[in-house]
């Protein structure tokens, strides 16, 4: 947004994700060219960081409310059941009875 007598800054926001139930907001602001510049920014970060806390809480609101929305319109994924064949106790075999290895230098003659 234009203001002005205002110089133009470079503003970015960063969602870092921390896990399924917590995101990071980072915002940045690249560094002024001029000390001129510099200046007008120092006296407009008290004002410009409650604009940005309260962005950020009205983006959490928004975001917690979309999550709720979409878990309620799906359905608790079922429990996976345990493997009964993930450890074997006996040899396995094939339809025809238990699978034979030849050695190598069977096939030779």
């Amino acid at each position: 947004m234009q203001v002005p007598g205002i110089p133009r800054f470079v503003f970015t926001m960063e969602l870092i994700s921390r896990g399924p139930d917590q995101t990071d907001i980072v915002d940045r602001a690249a560094r002024p060219r001029t000390a001129k510049d510099r200046a007008t920014m120092e006296a407009l970060m008290v004002p410009l960081r409650g604009v940005l806390t309260s962005g950020a809480a009205a983006l959490i609101d928004l975001a917690a409310a979309d999550a709720a929305e979409r878990a309620a319109g799906r359905e608790a994924e079922p429990d996976v059941p345990a493997s009964t064949a993930r450890h074997l106790s006996s040899p396995v075999t094939a339809a025809g009875g238990p699978i034979v290895y030849l050695p190598d230098d069977a096939g030779a003659e």
